[in-house]
């Protein structure tokens, strides 16, 4: 209202400002805000406030969707519908005069931001969030994922060592290094000279042969030997054959194994993904759920969202995918490694320094990444909330001309967003530049070895798995490096999931006893010296609350906005832990019930009216335990019976929300669930706010005679709705002011409820 004030506009709209309010805030505004700051401007007010319909120059009366009455000199006639409530208020034995007083409100104080700041890690990942997913995979699931990509990675290297053993047998082979020989001795000029010429495998083989057949002619020239060598190279053909399909036997052997293992540990791999991202998707949902209320009014929805969309997504698909080639990395590498080492072990000269290069840049990317990671992450957060808040008050943001700033906001935080984006990407060009010159160090180095070594050292074949093995440990060194890096960053989505998943819960959650059976079976509640308070740093919003009620007693709860009202309720249903004192229900003291247990016994129906995304029948009996005669007795005891038959009947589908309802019709689907419900104690909320006065008179009558037989705690801003409860209790700054039976209080011309009931009697015949 104050912000639709200060646009300073010629036309205002205003919806039902005035249900929510009790008497003297509402005369409050209405003199001093409709028809003060407001009295140049052109005012349409939808409302059933008389203090209203008295001062307006016109009355528009709508019924079924039309205007039924709109005339000037309409408007007194149509105060004739609410004389009766003054008439009743009248009733009440008021004789006094009341001239409601202004108090000097205190000084503006600053307070803290009502939502808390988004927390961020820094520095390594915590163990414990390593250890929060292994565990959530399974621990023995995990240990079968590693295994298989181990048999993987070994069956793989097998292959290609046995293809590498069947190109050295066809070819001849070479003779096998002798134990005397040196790098120096081996280094001759032939070797140097047909360095330059080593371009690939191939010529590798071929300098191989050269070497052969040149070593085979100098050892002898004698005909025994010539005839000998010929012989030996018209082997029969069968026997080729045979040796072929030997080789080739075993090499697919090999193969289909390799394939085998491979699909083993796809489904492996993926099996514990699913089960690592429901797990803690499940888990995550129920900390939330079960996590004290305050939590909801100090984190933004955007927040919340951002953890179960943006980071349970990463979950449950980007850090299972690079997780999978991490372990291919690492045992790519270590199988590589371990074979061009066995055949060329001088390559460990060249490996060995590279190392601590690697891991040099590995850590310096790795600390950058991680926390742009977080940044990116946490950026989302207002992104999302902004997204979600315009989506809801896109009706507002039109009204109050807003589309402007808010695209501008939104733009704002989408670039703080993409900046982080950008920064990630330039970290990866960064480390992919280097690792790419250690590549071709690395590859060169290799090849420099290969073309000393390969004449003395090793045979043909091995040289050449080796140099192809080389060739792939610059890709694995850096495919290794950047999984590893990229992993961390997808931890961070467990590191923020893990944050509330931790979440502190409601105290005494699970309770340490369960009620007696039928319990409550009379509806007697006891209050004894309660102290509630929301939040460590607020004042107390019951202060020494003592209160007895009987069984089947109906209690009304006033008192002025803020005086501590709803707080009862609270306390009831344990919203906020108690400070001090004790509630208890026929004889049980609530703290040593579970809340499930607690709340399900109890039937509320709260000043906001909630129903769920569904069809009627499913709102009015979510567990589905009524046959539809017993629903259908409960809508025409609530008087919704009109509204159900317009929608559709029992089966008729709801807007998210009941955005297809008036708030009116909600409070009635909530009242028909309330009594669906048969709870032994009713807790009603402003239950008739937002309900026409012909209505809450008729909701009247149904809480006087469905909800016979129960204890109903009644909360409510129209003083004229307490006139059939037993006892009114009066609250004021988080105690009890006064309590008695209706009649008494309105006859004691000193009591506050004798002020409260004057200030609407002087509101309902529109008295300034």
């Amino acid at each position: 209202l104050a912000r639709a004030i200060y646009q300073n506009k010629q036309i205002y709209l205003l919806d039902d400002i005035l249900s929510a309010l009790d008497a003297h805030v509402a005369s409050h505004i209405v003199r001093h805000c409709i028809f003060g700051l407001l009295r140049e401007k052109t005012r349409i007010i939808v409302t059933q406030h008389p203090m209203v319909l008295n001062q307006a120059n016109q009355i528009l009366h709508v019924e079924n969707g039309k205007v039924s009455q709109s005339d000037i000199t309409s408007a007194a006639s149509m105060m004739s519908d609410f004389e009766d409530d003054g008439e009743d208020l009248a009733g009440m034995h008021l004789n006094a005069e009341y001239e409601p007083q202004c108090t000097k409100g205190d000084d503006t104080k600053s307070l803290d931001s009502v939502m808390a700041e988004e927390t961020r890690e820094f520095g390594h990942l915590d163990r414990k969030v390593l250890g929060a997913y292994w565990s959530a995979t399974g621990r023995s699931l995990g240990f079968w994922v590693v295994f298989s990509v181990l048999l993987m990675q070994v069956s793989r290297n097998l292959t290609d060592a046995w293809l590498a053993y069947w190109v050295g047998a066809s070819s001849g082979g070479v003779p096998p290094p002798q134990p005397n020989d040196t790098l120096l001795e081996l280094t001759n000029n032939d070797t140097i000279q047909n360095l330059w010429s080593i371009g690939s495998f191939r010529s590798i083989l071929s300098m191989a042969q050269d070497f052969l057949s040149a070593l085979v002619k100098g050892v002898d020239h004698d005909s025994e030997l010539a005839e000998e060598l010929q012989q030996e190279a018209l082997l029969p053909e069968v026997n080729n054959k045979t040796l072929t399909m030997y080789y080739l036997g075993v090499y697919s052997a090999l193969a289909v194994g390799n394939s085998l293992i491979t699909l083993v540990r796809a489904f492996l791999f993926a099996f514990a993904g699913i089960r690592a991202a429901k797990y803690v998707h499940d888990k995550l949902l129920k900390s939330v759920l079960y996590t004290n209320f305050q939590f909801f009014d100090v984190a933004p929805l955007g927040r919340i969202l951002n953890r179960f969309s943006s980071d349970v997504y990463t979950i449950d698909d980007s850090l299972p995918f690079i997780a999978n080639i991490l372990l291919a990395q690492f045992f790519g590498l270590l199988g590589a490694l371990s074979i061009s080492l066995y055949a060329m072990p001088w390559l460990g000269l060249l490996v060995i320094p590279l190392c601590p290069i690697y891991l040099s840049l590995q850590n310096q990317y790795r600390f950058a990444s991680r926390d742009i990671k977080r940044l990116a992450s946490n950026a989302l957060s207002p992104l999302y909330a902004h997204f979600t808040e315009t989506l809801q008050g896109m009706g507002t943001i039109r009204a109050m001309r807003g589309e402007a700033r808010f695209r501008r906001d939104f733009s704002f935080k989408l670039e703080e967003s993409i900046k982080a984006q950008l920064s990630a990407s330039a970290a990866q060009q960064w480390l992919g530049l280097r690792l790419q010159l250690l590549g071709a160090v690395l590859v060169g180095g290799a090849g420099l070895l290969a073309a000393i070594t390969s004449a003395h050292l090793t045979s043909p074949e091995m040289v050449g798995l080796t140099i192809s093995y080389a060739l792939s440990i610059t890709g694995l060194l850096s495919g290794l490096l950047n999984a590893v890096s990229e992993t961390e960053q997808e931890f961070v989505a467990v590191e923020r999931v893990q944050q509330y998943c931790e979440l502190e819960k409601e105290p005494n959650a699970d309770g340490s006893a369960d009620p007696p059976f039928g319990w409550p079976y009379q509806g007697v509640v006891q209050f004894e010296n309660v102290f509630l308070r929301y939040r460590e740093h607020l004042a107390c919003a019951l202060k020494g609350f003592t209160l007895h009620i009987t069984s089947c007693e109906r209690v009304g709860v006033v008192g002025r906005t803020g005086a501590g009202k709803s707080s009862v309720l609270a306390s009831m249903l344990r919203v906020a832990p108690l400070d001090q004192g004790s509630v208890t229900i026929d004889n049980v003291n609530i703290a040593t019930l579970p809340l499930d247990v607690l709340r399900s016994r109890v039937a509320v129906v709260s000043q906001d009216a909630f129903l769920f995304n569904g069809t009627i029948r499913e709102n009015l009996d979510p567990r589905g335990l009524h046959l539809d005669s017993e629903i259908w007795e409960a809508i025409t005891c609530c008087l919704a019976s009109p509204l159900v038959q317009a929608l559709g009947g029992l089966n008729a589908k709801l807007d998210p929300s009941g955005s297809n309802l008036s708030a009116g019709q909600k409070q009635l689907l909530c009242l028909t669930r309330a009594l669906l419900k048969k709870s032994k104690i009713v807790l009603i909320d402003e239950g008739t706010a937002n309900l026409d006065y012909e209505s809450e008179s008729a909701i009247q009558m149904v809480l006087k005679n469905a909800f016979r037989g129960r204890t109903v705690i009644l909360i409510a801003h129209r003083l004229n709705g307490l006139q059939n409860t037993d006892r009114i209790v009066v609250m004021r700054d988080g105690e009890i002011s006064e309590q008695g039976t209706p009649r008494e209080l309105a006859a004691n011309e000193e009591s506050a409820f004798h002020s409260m009931l004057l200030e609407q009697q002087n509101t309902a015949f529109g008295q300034q």
